[in-house]
């Protein structure tokens, strides 16, 4: 949440699950100018976004997949990814041989694993902030307005960050010394 309040940003937060009215839901994204959204099911309500929105996915570690970027492009949205890089702490692998298959795999690779996905799709996902402002910066730039830090004068935009299960790391060299705040099945609008 740092990162928003460092651009200004208004920051409301939106839970895309069955205790908010699917129409209420449906209100707040149709007036969404940026969905940031960790990959998931839950990307399928880009559909719902008004034209030339900006969807930012954010992909678990080790896990690549473009049908949302395809999705994106049919609804007219603009689209960008961030990977996160950082391994999470533990993964659902119930062997050292199966982990070292998945871990040797390729990203592209690893989604076709039956046995490799769903560990890597389930874990933690730790968002490396400063790939994320660069993302933020660039999709509020694709939609017509310049944020800056601290301005008093960014526009106030209604985009939904929707987190399932993550982390927020620090911008360190390791993982591990990364400041991390974790979010579990909500979201926040911008």
């Amino acid at each position: 949440l740092a990162l928003f309040e460092k651009y200004n940003l208004n920051v409301v937060k939106l839970e895309l699950n069955n205790k908010i009215p699917f129409d209420e839901q449906l209100r707040l994204i149709s007036s969404t100018g940026v969905m940031i959204i960790v990959h998931g099911a839950g990307l399928t309500q880009l559909i719902f976004l008004p034209p030339h929105a900006h969807v930012i996915e954010i992909f678990p570690y080790h896990m690549k997949k473009n049908t949302y970027y395809n999705l994106a492009n049919v609804c007219g949205a603009y689209y960008s990814a961030v990977h996160s890089w950082i391994r999470p702490n533990r993964l659902d692998i119930k062997s050292e041989e199966l982990l070292a298959k998945c871990e040797a795999a390729s990203s592209i690779d690893t989604n076709n694993m039956g046995e490799c996905v769903h560990p890597y799709k389930n874990a933690p996902v730790t968002i490396p902030i400063p790939e994320l402002e660069i993302a933020l910066i660039n999709a509020f730039d694709s939609i017509g307005y310049r944020i800056q830090k601290g301005s008093p004068d960014t526009p106030s935009i209604l985009s939904t960050f929707t987190v399932s299960t993550a982390s927020v790391a620090s911008n360190t060299s390791s993982p591990t010394q990364s400041s991390r705040t974790s979010y579990t099945n909500h979201g926040f609008s911008v």
